[in-house]
């Protein structure tokens, strides 16, 4: 498995931004990727078939908590 660190901007209620480390995976024996991130010490986990579905999985779920990604 390939693993790749990326280090992202969060924003909390369009206020607050901090810096945290985003974590690519890219798994050869079942074709998928994984995106983990930790945010105010929760781990989030999103496996998909390519890293642009998974960052749109994880991004919905930071919206939800008005948690805005920051990264291109």
């Amino acid at each position: 498995m390939n693993k790749e660190r990326k280090i992202v901007k969060l924003i909390f209620n369009e206020e607050k931004q901090i810096y945290t480390d985003l974590f690519l995976y890219d798994d050869d024996e079942d074709d998928k990727v994984l995106l983990e991130i930790i945010v105010e010490n929760h781990m989030l986990r999103y496996k998909d078939d390519n890293f642009f579905s998974a960052l749109l999985e994880l991004r919905n779920e930071l919206e939800k908590k008005n948690i805005q990604i920051i990264c291109n």
